[in-house]
């Protein structure tokens, strides 16, 4: 069946059950294993580029640079331009939630330690991984 041939209010309940799914997860650990369980490689590379391309839009990159960096097609870049220069808050409130974790993790995988003296400051590496990132 193609999915337009699915009603509307289906489809709205089809993804709010994934998006409720999603939220239920603890960590990033959760979220990845659910999101390796529901999706091919190639759906969540597909969803992956789409959420780079809106990152980088929102950084003020080209949709020329984008293409180069990321080696995808002009038409998936214009795709998510459109629905990014339709609304942009959302994708803001995306690039906030990334920039959270990016940084709790940086500040859980590395803590600053200092010796006696000023000159033996150092970083040690702690065995805290990405998936051990708490839902923000």
């Amino acid at each position: 069946m193609d999915i337009r041939d699915y009603p509307k209010n289906y489809k709205d309940t089809a993804f709010y059950y994934f998006i409720t799914i999603l939220l239920a997860a603890k960590n990033v650990g959760d979220a990845i294993e659910i999101a390796n369980s529901i999706f091919s490689e190639s759906e969540r590379l597909s969803i992956g580029r789409r959420l780079e391309i809106a990152y980088y839009l929102g950084e003020g990159k080209t949709s020329t640079e984008i293409i180069e960096m990321l080696k995808t097609s002009k038409d998936t870049v214009s795709k998510v331009s459109n629905l990014y220069n339709k609304s942009t808050q959302p994708f803001e409130n995306l690039i906030k939630k990334h920039s959270n974790i990016k940084n709790e993790y940086k500040n859980n995988k590395y803590i600053k330690k200092e010796g006696s003296i000023l000159a033996f400051k150092y970083t040690e590496e702690t065995d805290f991984s990405f998936k051990d990132v708490k839902r923000s």
